[in-house]
């Protein structure tokens, strides 16, 4: 039982389904085109209302232009949603978009009669295409241009205008888009009466185009004239119904009126009146409530002849002045849209632009109260969604506030690690310089007792054991060893530090340098004594220095200037000598020396030098006092 309870609910579920679909498959075209409008305009209200780019709002507008003008044939509203597309494609400088809205609107101007205004249109719509490069739509502009020239009765301008465009779409590959080009060059021969000819363009475009289309009940109409064009009217009617039978579920009904209008014809053609009459009476309908003037007056021009041949001459005069009236409406129309083309496009275009405007504020408020509506509704999910939200962030900051003081503790550690690296790197540079000093220092010593002390200790042994010795020669080499030893002496540790103190060393170290071939300039202006480790370190210092200026400097001039100030010992060494390129050289042995006391002494230094311009050493020593205890 219980099965065929659900077998029974399983039917009736496909049976619904297969209603549902059958019925939207059942939908008119009208119908059809009106859902794809109010989803259109739907959208369009919807990107207004959320601020979307002008490009999108642009391109709204443009759809709708398109389905107006060629799902129902309605100008009117075409041109209003162009135009305002045309305008915002021209603020944003969108070539692609203003060829777009050219073309549409020549297609209008076409549709209202302004000939002139729509191969401006189509025109400048070309150029526009020609910039961008973009062949496939520049053979749809050139078989627009085309169809004006048609419309006019210049068929061969028209043909020169088919021609190329087909080329260019042959060239392409694009053999569907050839198929419009074959269908408008039949149409332009049989208007010549070269039938052969529009019945091979009317062959080649029956051949690419798929069956039960738009595009297929067009080219079986141009065959359906051609064949009656040839007194083939039995296999015409056939074909015009076929045609007619795809164009009602396809096409607009203005293009229906037509294909109706070429049956009307062959019926009447066929002797079938009857028949005739009543698809002429379907297209004079479709005409007059799509206010097609040509096609309304050709549907009253097959009735009338109707009405003749059924003997019928009192509908048939009534028909011929309704027809007479139309045609002078017509003509005076045609005459006055040559005058005043341009002035009413202009006209219109001002008009349609206020229309727009005031459609759009329209369409704007009712989407807005719309939006409130929703927003209402959505309120309480919001707030749902926003304590959420409130909780993710209070925990994401939480996390990640951890993991940062993690990453400071880290830090700190590192840094630390490379403070300490960096004092013990600094240490052990400051004592390999001391080390090398001291070893450069011993290698001195020992080159000076050997080379000066040990030469007049062997002169002197050497004389004592001669038996003829000079005893004044003796006395004259231990004189010179005696000498010697107070060198030797005086560089190991100045006695003048002792006796004359810093200040007087100085002045000693400076006299000594005044026999050399440099001018020397000195100003020592000091406290009469210092800690012992200070003033030795300043002695050698400055000793050093004076060193590097009389062995490698080669300079003319020497200013020595030392001075007691802020309880800090002030050097300045400055010469004029060939000096270096800080950059590339770090300077030699000496200075490295120099360097390291300065550090040892907790000091500062300062060496500005450059090849050619001399060399000025400022060096700052720290000392407190009378006492001068080093800091």
């Amino acid at each position: 039982m219980n099965r065929l309870v659900i077998h029974i609910i399983y039917i009736a579920f496909l049976f619904f389904l297969s209603v549902i679909e059958t019925g939207a498959l059942c939908q008119s075209p009208a119908e059809r085109i009106s859902k794809v409008l109010n989803k259109q305009h739907s959208n369009l209200d919807s990107l207004i209302i959320n601020g979307e780019s002008d490009l999108k709002v642009m391109r709204a507008h443009k759809r709708l232009a398109w389905t107006y003008l060629n799902q129902l044939g309605n100008i009117t509203e075409a041109e209003k949603y162009n135009t305002k597309a045309d305008s915002m494609a021209y603020a944003m400088g969108d070539t692609s978009a203003m060829a777009e809205t050219k073309t549409i609107q020549g297609r209008i101007n076409f549709r209202k009669g302004y000939f002139s205004s729509a191969l401006a249109d189509h025109q400048r719509a070309l150029d526009l295409k020609v910039a961008l490069k973009d062949t496939g739509r520049m053979a749809y502009s050139m078989r627009l241009i085309g169809m004006v020239f048609e419309a006019q009765k210049k068929y061969d301008k028209a043909l020169e205008f088919y021609n190329e465009g087909m080329e260019l779409r042959e060239a392409k590959g694009d053999a569907e888009g050839a198929t419009l080009f074959f269908m408008n060059m039949a149409q332009c021969h049989l208007e010549l009466d070269n039938v052969e000819k529009a019945r091979i363009y009317a062959n080649k475009a029956v051949t690419n185009t798929r069956d039960s289309t738009r595009q297929a009940a067009k080219c079986i109409t141009m065959l359906g004239r051609i064949d009656m064009k040839t007194g083939n009217y039995d296999r015409a009617l056939n074909k015009l119904k076929r045609a007619e039978s795809y164009m009602l579920l396809k096409g607009p009904e203005i293009e229906l009126a037509e294909i109706k209008g070429y049956v009307a014809k062959a019926l009447m053609l066929t002797s079938d009146f009857n028949k005739a009459e009543i698809k002429a009476k379907e297209s004079y309908e479709l005409a007059k409530r799509n206010n097609h003037p040509e096609f309304i007056i050709r549907a009253l021009t097959s009735l009338k002849e109707i009405a003749f041949k059924k003997k019928d001459l009192e509908r048939a005069y009534e028909i011929a002045e309704e027809i007479k009236i139309r045609q002078d409406s017509f003509y005076k129309r045609e005459e006055m849209l040559k005058s005043l083309d341009f002035e009413s496009l202009y006209k219109a275009k001002e008009k349609e632009n206020t229309i727009v405007q005031l459609e759009s504020e329209r369409r704007a408020l009712e989407s807005q109260i719309q939006v409130r509506n929703r927003e209402k509704r959505m309120m309480f999910l919001i707030i749902i969604l926003l304590i959420i939200s409130l909780a993710g962030i209070v925990g994401f900051y939480l996390f990640k506030r951890s993991k940062e003081k993690q990453l400071e503790q880290r830090d700190d550690i590192i840094q630390n690690q490379k403070a300490q690296q960096i004092i013990h790197e600094r240490k052990s540079i400051r004592m390999q310089s001391l080390i090398e000093g001291q070893e450069q220092e011993r290698t001195r010593i020992s080159r000076d007792i050997h080379d000066g002390l040990g030469g007049l200790l062997s002169a002197t042994k050497a004389q004592l054991l001669n038996p003829d010795n000079n005893t004044n020669k003796v006395h004259e080499l231990i004189d010179q060893a005696c000498e010697e030893v107070r060198e030797i002496t005086q560089n190991l540790m100045p006695v003048s530090l002792k006796t004359v103190g810093l200040k007087g060393a100085i002045e000693d170290l400076i006299r000594k340098t005044e026999c050399l071939p440099i001018k020397i300039k000195s100003e020592i202006s000091i406290e009469e004594k210092y800690d012992e480790h200070i003033a030795l370190n300043v002695y050698r210092v400055i000793q050093e220095l004076i060193n590097n200026v009389v062995k490698h400097a080669k300079a003319k001039n020497l200013l020595v200037q030392v001075l007691h100030a802020d309880e800090e010992v002030k050097i300045l060494i400055e010469d004029d000598g060939v000096g270096y390129n800080a950059l590339i050289q770090n300077g030699g042995m000496g200075i490295k020396n120099v360097n390291a006391r300065v550090e040892l002494l907790n000091g500062d230094i300062n060496i500005d030098t450059a090849e050619n311009i001399g060399t000025t050493v400022n060096i700052d020593i720290p000392v407190i006092g009378k006492n001068n205890t080093a800091l």
